[in-house]
């Protein structure tokens, strides 16, 4: 059972369908936990943070419409506060920064922080 404070109503903010495939995979098995929507690009996500009020959002930084900086910004429009990780194949401790002064609460590498997605999520290894 999850020991986050966060709900577990999910969006995915991506673009690549592999990764896409990979992390619903991950995620499939975790219990309580419910992927409400799937956004390819930043007004799309915008879109769908208003409509079903994720309680965390995973967001890929670079996106073939917009970025995930840009979704970031309207999660501090939104009147509530989603969790926000953030997904990157290109990490750096300036990005991480611009991410978190943004409000992010993670930022991952794609390549070597995949699998502690749950962990972030407050599922036990």
């Amino acid at each position: 059972m999850p020991s986050s404070v966060y709900g577990k109503r999910i969006i995915i903010v991506e673009d690549s369908k592999l990764f896409l495939d990979k992390l619903r995979g991950l995620l499939s098995g975790m219990e309580g936990l419910e992927i409400v929507a799937i956004a390819r690009g930043a007004a799309e996500a915008d879109e769908l943070m208003r409509r079903y009020r994720p309680d965390c959002l995973l967001i890929d930084m670079y996106l073939a419409e917009g970025a995930g900086l840009d979704v970031l910004r309207s999660v501090n429009t939104l009147p509530y506060r989603p969790l926000a990780i953030v997904m990157t194949s290109e990490p750096s401790e300036e990005l991480e920064r611009m991410c978190r002064l943004l409000g992010a609460n993670s930022m991952i590498d794609k390549a070597q922080d995949f699998d502690r997605i749950p962990e972030i999520l407050g599922y036990a290894a």
